[in-house]
């Protein structure tokens, strides 16, 4: 058993207590115990764990939490490879416990089982100070070779992740401190957005009904949500992991190393509207750190390729495609595109296409292309528009979210090229208040986006298809 008294135990560690008592050795894999509601006695082990390594990092020199704690870890050598993984948030945080502390071999020692497992290697990666907490271990002269050894087994299976050589000599302590001063970026997207408001839906339909112009079917995409336009068994919120540049890593190319605004609308209304890029291939051109390309990939599309100039944009991508990873059933790759000099339809091509499915949009065309703000500079907007021509299927939908013209003037030579187009079909209507003012909100974690992006410039939405 787990612990006969749980309750009293849980008042000990200083943690919530669950409001009916039990015996949470009772509890039996693939059953709930009401009293508890653990699903498994996995679960309360897990619990457990939390409590008593909150509690030990709180009193670091208390000796019964000390040995409570040892009993938790073997414990968890018992329980198996899944318990092992979802175990390494826990984990991580011990990592803080000072290297001459009796349990830190203990710790590494699960650490190091964890990462044996794909997946246990991936949940250290995205915790916040997992990985730096191990090289910093691997620099302290108290642990013995035994304990040096266990990092260097652990960091083995971090995949070159960190890139950190030889642990038991030298460190890239640089490397190590990166994190603390360049934290990377989280946006919380929400379905239905968090900062809709109710009056939202009717002030939208009033709008909507006061309008001539045509986009009936865009508009229709673009009414406030509620929780019962949301799909049954649909997950609410989504968080992406981006890398966050220091001023160094985005000299010369500060443009696609930033965050834009359009990029965050882009992400939410996609989430709002899944069914958008559900199933479908994905472009998306001038992707810069890939915000959209991820929204959509988590949505359910069938691939994606984040595409853009920039050498350093691309390794941007790439990262945060390792932390943000694509569902099952979704591929997704980042890789150069010149819009001036696009890779011919050739063997090569074919051939590189062959081992990678979301490249295929190359060969084939994209059912959704993706934009974002892209046109900012002279010249663009005629490349834009071939890039529709060369890689937009001929069912699919090209988005593109950014500022007015009158904000972003060179932006109105593509509006001109779509709306006077014998090619295409193009629809261009205002971003609603609920949506400009849910990005904003979702903005907020982004250290390098003013509110004013949000509050004084104003965005258009574009949909674009073939004419038939």
């Amino acid at each position: 058993g787990l612990c006969a008294s749980f309750k009293s135990w849980r008042k000990m560690a200083g943690v919530s207590v669950h409001p009916n008592p039990g015996d949470v050795a009772q509890c039996e894999p693939g059953g709930t115990d009401s009293a508890w509601g653990f699903a498994s006695a996995e679960d309360a082990l897990l619990d457990r764990l939390q409590a008593s390594s909150q509690a030990l990092l709180r009193a670091r020199g208390n000796t019964l939490w000390a040995a409570l704690l040892e009993a938790d870890l073997h414990c968890l050598a018992l329980a198996g490879e899944v318990a092992i993984v979802r175990s390494v948030p826990q984990l991580a945080d011990l990592l803080a416990l000072p290297a001459q502390h009796s349990l830190t071999k203990s710790v590494l020692r699960t650490v190091a089982a964890a990462v044996a497992c794909a997946g246990g290697a991936k949940a250290l990666r995205e915790t916040l100070w997992g990985a730096r907490r191990l090289v910093k271990l691997a620099g302290s002269l108290d642990l013995d070779d035994e304990a040096r050894r266990l990092l260097d087994e652990a960091m083995a299976c971090m995949d070159g992740t960190e890139h950190v050589a030889s642990l038991s000599g030298r460190v890239a302590f640089e490397h190590v401190h990166r994190i603390d001063m360049f934290p990377p970026t989280r946006l919380a997207f929400h379905r239905p957005p968090s900062a809709l408001l109710k009056k939202d839906r009717a002030a939208y339909a009033a709008e909507a009904e006061c309008t001539t112009t045509g986009g009936a079917w865009l508009r229709l995409q673009l009414a406030p949500p509620s929780a019962d336009s949301c799909e049954s068994g649909a997950a609410e919120r989504l968080e992406l992991c981006l890398a966050n540049p220091s001023r160094r890593e985005r000299f010369g190319s500060e443009i696609p190393s930033k965050v834009w605004p359009a990029a965050v609308i882009m992400s939410q209304w996609l989430w709002n509207f899944p069914h958008l890029v559900r199933g479908r291939r994905v472009l998306e051109l001038g992707a810069g750190m890939g915000l959209a390309g991820l929204a959509a990939m988590h949505c359910e599309a069938e691939s994606v390729l984040l595409t853009d100039l920039d050498t350093k944009a691309i390794l941007h991508m790439r990262t945060n495609l390792v932390q943000n990873a694509p569902p099952a059933g979704t591929c997704a790759e980042a890789t150069n595109l010149d819009w001036a000099r696009p890779p011919d339809r050739d063997a090569e091509l074919e051939a590189e296409c062959a081992h990678s499915p979301a490249r295929r949009v190359l060969l084939e065309g994209a059912d959704v292309v993706l934009a974002a703000d892209i046109v900012n500079a002279a010249g663009l907007s005629e490349l834009v528009y071939e890039m529709l021509v060369r890689y937009l299927s001929a069912s699919g939908d090209f988005f593109m979210v950014c500022p007015k013209p009158c904000h972003r003037h060179t932006v109105d030579r593509l509006r001109t090229l779509l709306l006077e187009s014998t090619h295409f079909e193009c629809t261009v209507v205002d971003v609603p208040p609920w949506l400009s003012r849910s990005a904003q909100a979702i903005a907020a974690g982004a250290e390098d986006m003013e509110p004013a992006e949000f509050e004084v410039i104003e965005y258009e939405l574009y949909h674009t298809r073939w004419r038939i």
